[in-house]
């Protein structure tokens, strides 16, 4: 706690450092080394930032994905990041140096790191701005779906100066998708359905994935056909199930997760959770019901990884790998590599898929 007062120090001296470039910003006009940045897509006025920034605090999912993707690495991420990643992206995150300063973020702890630039997240991080905009320059972005992610990978790379590596990224990946419309013939004539297990009270929670999913978004580019459950446009869904995202579901309503191949997926906050969530599918796989469906009986129903929650292009390639095995019933790293895997990483990939 003795600490505290110094930290409080610096943050007002920092605030009064950062008048000179927000008072440019009111001409539209920054310091030398720094540009104006305005999309629509901001959440705030336009702010600021460094032309080619050093330091950088990702408290946002997507502009850490994209930095991973891209080759570079922030000085500091939002804490529940470093979870994820270890458990469903490993090689992205393997011989990085990232501070993770908690969640919500810790602000000293981010004041620690001397940031030139901060990434921060519509959800709780605005009511921090003036506090983050007093370490560094801070950007927000409007709230988007997950179903929009690769116009989110677009504003982040317009905060970046990445504009092009996110053109190339989503480039390769609808050659890949290319490739997979290519190996199943019609993707149309194919119904996928997705759905989400999880422990609730030692039970089987069961929700099904619908318009604004990352997942769905996905599917759609291939041109796979959804059950009529799931067919619904996010408006449609909300009416109907109260969300756009996922509808909760009872055992008694396994019916409306049928289709020719089902997925499904499960993600916990820690190893903890992912056990009781294996625990209930387990438990699912042996109820009556789950045995009448027709992707159990023709042996098309996976259980995949959490990466099928998705927001960005790590997730993105892991998602149409599983659908190359499950679906095309090829390895990926024969056909269409995933370019984030290498060789090795690829065999272990097929191997687990497999399993």
């Amino acid at each position: 706690m003795r600490r505290r007062p110094l930290i409080l120090l610096t943050l007002f001296a920092l605030l009064l450092v950062s008048v000179a470039p927000l008072a440019a910003q009111d001409a539209t006009e920054c310091e030398v080394g720094f540009r104006l940045f305005d999309n629509d897509l901001l959440a705030h006025d336009p702010v600021c930032i460094p032309e080619d920034p050093e330091r950088i605090v990702a408290l946002n999912s997507r502009d850490f994905d994209l930095l991973l993707a891209t080759g570079s690495q922030p000085v500091g991420a939002v804490g529940y990041l470093e979870s994820i990643y270890e458990r469903n992206f490993p090689y992205m995150v393997e011989g990085t140096d990232i501070t993770y300063v908690g969640f919500p973020a810790n602000i000293e702890l981010v004041l620690e790191l001397a940031p030139d630039l901060i990434i921060a997240s519509p959800f709780g991080d605005l009511e921090i701005y003036d506090e983050l905009s007093a370490i560094a320059p801070t950007v927000i972005p409007e709230a988007l779906p997950n179903v929009e992610w690769e116009t989110s990978m677009r504003f982040m790379g317009d905060v970046l100066s990445l504009s092009d590596e996110v053109e190339t990224l989503l480039a390769d990946y609808d050659a890949r998708v290319e490739t997979l419309v290519e190996l199943v013939g019609d993707p149309s004539e194919i119904k996928v359905s997705v759905v989400r297990y999880y422990d609730d009270s030692s039970q089987v929670g069961l929700q099904m994935q619908l318009a604004n999913a990352f997942s769905t978004d996905m599917l759609a580019d291939i041109g796979f056909t959804r059950p009529e459950s799931q067919a619904y446009t996010a408006e449609e869904a909300e009416e109907v199930y109260g969300s756009p995202i996922a509808a909760t579901l009872s055992l008694e309503e396994l019916p409306l997760i049928d289709g020719e191949y089902l997925f499904a997926w499960s993600q916990g906050p820690n190893a903890e959770v992912d056990a009781a969530n294996e625990a209930a599918w387990e438990l699912l796989s042996e109820d009556p019901l789950w045995g009448t469906l027709e992707a159990i009986q023709n042996e098309q129903a996976f259980q995949v990884g959490g990466h099928w929650v998705g927001w960005g292009f790590p997730a993105a390639h892991a998602v149409l790998d599983d659908l190359f095995i499950h679906v095309a019933g090829v390895d990926p790293a024969e056909v269409s590599p995933n370019p984030f895997l290498t060789d090795d990483m690829d065999m272990e990939a097929t191997e687990e898929a497999s399993d």
